[in-house]
């Protein structure tokens, strides 16, 4: 599942930094989305790809998330 993507443009020799705010919520009526955990993350493109688990502060629930920047050439 492809939760967010973005195409950006970077010129040969140079490198860009995104900075990116991730929340994981609970969609609960009852408990009105409750923020379960937020972290912060920078992106240099291009970069391999990386892993991240976003998890709360018990540990109860976790989301495994894939950073994906490659290079793309037209």
């Amino acid at each position: 599942m492809t939760i967010w993507s973005e195409f950006k443009t970077v010129r040969k020799g140079k490198s860009l930094v995104v900075n990116l705010d991730l929340i994981l919520r609970e969609q609960d009526y009852l408990k009105k989305y409750q923020t379960i955990a937020e972290q912060k993350v920078q992106i240099h493109l291009p970069q391999k790809t990386s892993y991240i688990i976003l998890q709360d502060k018990h540990e109860k629930t976790k989301a495994k998330l894939r950073i994906q920047s490659t290079r793309t050439r037209y």
